[in-house]
């Protein structure tokens, strides 16, 4: 039992990666994770820890910790989740408060809501690249690779001005800008039609509602709204409502 314990005692204990903001390595890419996911946070930590070029700074669950962050060290790219759970500034208002204050940092979102309308938006916010979650881990990091490198590369050249970066997603539609939120939602594919539908139905309308203001049976409308619904990706109501609180389309 002695020989036990003084084996216990030489073995030290196992240890997860440090939560406390670490300093930022000028020699590598530097990596920030913005997530509301505790398990999440700490999966990727381990990954880019494990990165010879990469240099793990810090986490954060919103984005007042994450500006903190950023306001003490340099970070090139922050991994965003789209959606922040039970937090107000997600989405595209949490993309642009990113692009405004945080220029030179690139910001690499991963979503569930992979459709050319949402994809677009996020881009037109700000966004250097757009992952799915069903991404695997090998893309995340080549993305984070790709875009930190333009980052420490302009930073050894004394120019911190982001340089151009083609923001490719990752098995979606190929990146497209649109001028409005208008011409997002025809990116998608969605017809004038569909897009009243969706309208009415923000507006709190039922299908048989919409169906008396525009003179169409309900089979059409109901018809008309899962076309629209398959195109945006979404499967209920409440998605279609979640998406426009984030986007504020249509």
């Amino acid at each position: 039992m002695s020989e036990i314990k003084a084996l216990e005692k030489s073995v030290p204990p196992r240890t997860a990666p440090s939560s406390p903001v670490a300093r930022d390595d000028p020699a590598r890419i530097n990596v920030c994770t913005l997530d509301s996911h505790a398990v999440v946070r700490f999966g990727l930590e381990c990954k880019i820890r494990d990165q010879y070029d990469m240099h793990w700074v810090g986490s954060g669950t919103d984005y007042r910790e994450m500006s903190a962050l950023l306001r003490e060290f340099i970070c090139d790219v922050v991994i965003v989740e789209y959606q922040l759970e039970g937090l107000e500034n997600d989405g595209w208002n949490l993309i642009k408060q990113f692009q405004r204050n945080f220029p030179d940092t690139r910001l690499l979102i991963y979503t569930g809501y992979m459709s050319a309308a949402t994809t677009s938006l996020m881009y037109r916010a700000g966004a250097a690249r757009v992952l799915s979650k069903s991404s695997s881990m090998d893309q995340l990091i080549d993305a984070v690779r790709e875009l930190g490198f333009a980052s420490w590369h302009a930073r050894f050249h004394g120019d911190r001005k982001r340089p151009k970066v083609h923001a490719l997603p990752v098995e979606t539609h190929e990146a497209y800008v649109p001028t409005s939120h208008s011409e997002a939602l025809e990116g998608a594919g969605l017809s004038t039609r569909e897009m009243e539908v969706l309208r009415c139905l923000l507006q709190g309308m039922s299908v048989s509602q919409i169906s008396h203001k525009f003179v169409r049976s309900i089979k059409t409308i109901s018809s008309q709204k899962q076309a629209a619904f398959r195109k945006l990706s979404v499967s209920s109501n409440q998605d279609l409502f979640r998406l426009q609180k984030s986007f504020h389309i249509l």
